[in-house]
């Protein structure tokens, strides 16, 4: 079983049934984990994009690996 974890930009979860449903169509029936999702603002997403792709431009979706990478990267503050 999938499990939908969706957040506005100050981490406050929102239900949101319809995404839950419609995962619950479109994965593999074997699929488990959690899925999060953030909704931001445009002026977050492209300071994410900016820090962690180098691109300094607003996008419409950002995905990182679940699986830990050997030397993780942390952003300067």
């Amino acid at each position: 079983m999938l499990r939908v974890l969706v957040a506005d930009e100050r981490g406050r979860r929102l239900p949101a049934p319809g995404v839950s449903r419609w995962l619950a169509r479109v994965a593999p029936a074997r699929a488990r984990g959690t899925i999060s999702v953030a909704l931001v603002s445009d002026a977050t997403v492209r300071a994410l994009n900016r820090t962690y792709r180098g691109v300094d431009r607003a996008t419409d979706v950002l995905s990182f690996s679940a699986t830990p990478s050997p030397e993780p990267r942390i952003p300067n503050p």
